[in-house]
């Protein structure tokens, strides 16, 4: 039987900056490492790394260096997964930038440059979804329809695109079944060990004979 590939996502440096606020952020870090087999994420050094590094040194947020924070954010998801920039990525990114002001994007070059280029890798590179929350030049809609016509023309498939909710969802969806919550514990204990009274009949427990005798939940079975 064939392997289900885990899906590869690609996390844009803003997203860093949502997860440095993050109440949840110590539940997120045991969510990714629970679910490493369904679910990579990847990196860029030359551009996310680099970005999160152009982070005033004395920035702080809560009494905590900042930037240091949003660093070992990023090296913790992101780990050896990272990819590097090539000339054929430069490239593709350049084509976006093109289409893009011919779909009536204003903003200059320098300006979308990196976004695309991160576009670029992730659609070269075939991962499946890049988060941004950066709906100003990444993720408006001349933007996408840029991504969609030169990936269309050079045979790539453009990467889905999420935002940081919708990336934590899809995370904690992806959890394996035997993480199973806290609270439905008790249920499913309960739905045993009525099975097993069902299967050999025998009244070791106290509930049974409650069970037996109240209407409302004589017939909770399996």
């Amino acid at each position: 039987m064939q392997t289900k590939q885990p899906k590869k996502y690609l996390l844009d440096s803003n997203i860093y900056g949502e997860m440095v606020v993050d109440a949840e952020i110590e539940q997120l870090k045991d969510d990714y490492k629970n679910c490493k087999n369904f679910i990579l994420i990847y990196g860029i050094k030359e551009i996310i790394r680099k970005e999160l590094r152009a982070t005033p040194k004395d920035a702080r947020i809560k009494e905590r260096k900042l930037r240091s924070n949003l660093i070992g954010l990023y090296d913790i998801f992101t780990g050896k997964h990272e990819l590097s920039i090539t000339e054929e990525h430069k490239k593709l990114a350049d084509d976006y930038y093109k289409s893009y002001i011919r779909f009536g994007g204003s903003k200059s070059k320098d300006e979308m440059f990196n976004d695309f280029l991160v576009v670029a890798c992730a659609s070269s590179k075939e991962l499946d979804v890049v988060v941004s929350e950066d709906e100003k030049t990444m993720l408006t809609e001349n933007a996408i329809k840029a991504y969609n016509l030169v990936n269309a023309a050079a045979k790539r498939r453009t990467p889905r695109f999420i935002g940081y909710i919708e990336f934590k969802r899809e995370l904690r969806s992806s959890l394996p079944n035997k993480f199973i919550s806290r609270s439905n514990k008790l249920w499913v204990l309960l739905v045993f060990l009525n099975l097993f009274y069902e299967l050999v009949k025998i009244s070791f427990f106290p509930f049974h004979d409650r069970v037996k005798n109240n209407p409302t939940i004589k017939n909770f079975r399996i």
